[in-house]
């Protein structure tokens, strides 16, 4: 009898454990490749000669918010970073020009019989100066 009462309460606590753990690696994964692609903007944005298909690779054409894309792209490509889209980063007319670069993901639990919180969306999102 007690096993009935605990277990299920065991099980949720585990699947949810695991459910959440994945969640915030997503969240992490998605962080760190836009915070990447951020710094890269940073020092191509201050030394625009730098700025050559050699550094940036696998883009049509060579600009500095392509090559960002780019750049988070192949930073979640590397880390198993599947389904996470990656917005083109669009600059502002503010002085100093910002360049904001978004990772979007819709998040879907595995269980969802057993955890129905989802579809969870997530995003992150770095401003960054072109100085």
């Amino acid at each position: 009898m007690e096993a009935a009462v605990v277990l299920p309460v065991l099980l949720l606590a585990a699947i949810g454990s695991v459910e959440f753990g994945r969640g915030l690696w997503t969240y992490h994964t998605m962080l760190l490749a836009v915070e990447e692609a951020g710094r890269y903007a940073m020092v191509y944005a201050a030394s625009p000669s730098l700025l050559t298909s050699a550094s940036c690779p696998n883009v049509a054409s060579v600009t500095l918010a392509n090559c960002a894309k780019a750049k988070a792209d192949a930073y979640l490509a590397a880390y198993g970073g599947t389904g996470i889209s990656v917005s083109q980063p669009s600059e502002d007319a503010s002085t100093p020009k910002n360049l904001t670069i978004t990772a979007t993901y819709t998040f879907n639990f595995i269980t969802p019989i057993l955890l129905p919180f989802g579809p969870i969306n997530l995003t992150s999102r770095v401003v960054v100066p072109e100085i």
